[in-house]
């Protein structure tokens, strides 16, 4: 007998199935999820069934591999690597001085970290978690670095430089080498994301209080939009095309439509909450900032752009990154040393982890 397969839209308890008598027949369960990948899964032992028999089998259900979170610790110079399926440490990582920034593509497996005060960037082999060493690495950018955001499909990795250029450099992902830099005058660069459906590039420039749009093709900037004040934290929906802002001192989410790169609405926040990064996710179409200040985050509907609520994290929450697969959602707290996790269903908080010193910018690799 060959292979029978049953689909099920919605989570089953109790499954009946007829299946034809045999020896040794084996069941196998499987929970996908949004994005049809194994979250969990079950095998039985062989059963041998009987013509006219009803049995009853029972199957535990393991779970899969969740992904990893890298969180860059400024203040002890290493990234810690948190295991998405047991949420512990399983590595960390010395990288250059006051790690900041972190940026992910899932398509090389390759991680790239920010060094704020040594000028350069290290490159982690997420299938090994070590350093790519050797050659260009760590790669030479003379700046005071920030953000990383990443365009898997290009391949292109941009890195903000907060004062010393006033730039925004650009990584070929195949070389591991700086390509160009796009200025962005004496506005200091900090956040950084991008949308890789549409090719654009979205840089906070808090001296300015404008967010840089730089074209993906050209490298070069397209325009420059006025936002609150002093914005630090940039996330993208790639779902509706939209791009929130976290205004750290005008208290607020700016949101722009990434078609027509104009201002849709402003959210006004509670005062004196700092808010200061941006997480989202896509299929879910909520956006999460940390709000420095109060040690908390506040939950965005995208679809209506209304706050619906805030959930307490730990002390000075500073970086803010989405697992869409699983949904789940990860804090970095700077002054409490360690990493919220919060179930984007309820709301409520997992578990917390402790990871390095002043923990800054966090990433996911799914």
């Amino acid at each position: 007998m060959g292979t029978i397969e049953n689909s099920y839209s919605a989570l089953q308890t109790t499954i009946s199935l007829d299946i034809p008598a045999g020896s040794d027949r084996v069941f196998t369960l499987e929970a996908l999820d949004s994005v049809n990948e194994i979250i969990y899964t079950g095998t039985s032992e062989p059963t041998a069934l009987i013509t006219g028999e009803t049995i009853d089998i029972s199957i535990i259900m393991g779970i899969v591999n969740l992904g990893k979170i890298y969180v860059a610790n400024y203040g002890s110079n290493n990234v810690s690597v948190i295991n998405g399926t047991t949420n512990t440490v399983d590595n960390t990582i010395s990288v250059g001085t006051n790690p900041f920034g972190i940026g992910v593509n899932p398509n090389t497996n390759k991680i790239y970290v920010s060094n704020y005060n040594s000028n350069n960037v290290y490159v982690i082999d997420a299938l090994t978690d070590t350093l790519i060493t050797g050659g260009a690495y760590p790669i030479p950018l003379t700046g005071d670095l920030r953000g990383v955001g990443v365009n898997p499909v290009t391949n292109k990795i941009y890195v903000a430089d907060e004062y010393t250029g006033d730039n925004i450099f650009v990584v070929d992902g195949v070389t591991d080498t700086e390509s160009t830099a796009i200025t962005a005058g004496d506005n200091y660069p900090y956040g950084v994301d991008v949308n890789p459906i549409t090719n654009k590039i979205y840089v906070a420039l808090w001296g300015g209080d404008t967010v840089s749009i730089i074209n993906g093709v050209t490298d070069t900037e397209i325009t420059t939009v006025a936002v609150g004040g002093t914005p630090f934290g940039v996330g993208v929906n790639t779902s509706t095309n939209k791009i929130y802002i976290a205004n750290n001192w005008g208290d607020s989410v700016t949101v722009i439509d990434g078609t027509t790169d104009n201002v849709i609405t402003t959210i006004t926040l509670v005062a004196n909450t700092e808010p200061y990064d941006v997480g989202v996710n896509p299929y879910t179409n909520r956006i999460y900032v940390t709000e420095y200040n109060t040690g908390t985050v506040s939950v965005i509907d995208g679809a209506a752009d209304t706050e619906i609520t805030t959930i307490t994290v730990g002390t000075n929450p500073v970086g803010v990154a989405v697992n869409p697969n699983i949904n789940r959602i990860y804090i970095s707290n700077e002054g409490s040393n360690n990493v919220t996790v919060i179930d984007g269903v309820t709301n409520n908080i997992i578990t917390t982890i402790p990871v390095g010193t002043t923990p800054g910018f966090i990433g996911v690799l799914p």
